[in-house]
């Protein structure tokens, strides 16, 4: 059912960002006065969004990378660039988890 889908998407997207906040390697940039936005956007330290997303795609993770139409955002923040996780009413449990290993995969390649 649709509404049970639309609280999941929030609940991976919430998961996600408790998995990705508090590692050294990752700059979050959330949107926390709109908690109703389920989506991660994240920065590896030293690593270009563009080859995390290389890496990500390679393994079957979709994330847009780069300002992806999102300018302002960017200039506002700072940045010049992150990686930036949707989830949908298609997406389960598992495709979350594994975007978790996902990222840590990354961060074994990129940082450590």
């Amino acid at each position: 059912n649709w509404e049970n889908n639309l609280e999941n998407i929030k609940k991976y997207n919430d998961e996600l960002l408790a998995f990705v906040k508090d590692n050294p390697n990752i700059i979050t940039f959330n949107h926390t006065e709109y908690p109703h936005i389920a989506m991660t956007t994240i920065r590896f330290k030293d690593v270009h969004s563009h080859d995390v997303g290389t890496f990500l795609s390679n393994k079957n993770i979709a994330v847009r990378v780069g300002k992806h139409c999102a300018y302002p955002f960017h200039k506002s923040i700072g940045e010049k660039h992150s990686v930036r996780f949707s989830f949908g009413i298609y997406n389960t449990k598992e495709d979350m988890e594994q975007c978790k290993e996902m990222i840590e995969q990354a961060i074994r390649y990129f940082v450590e």
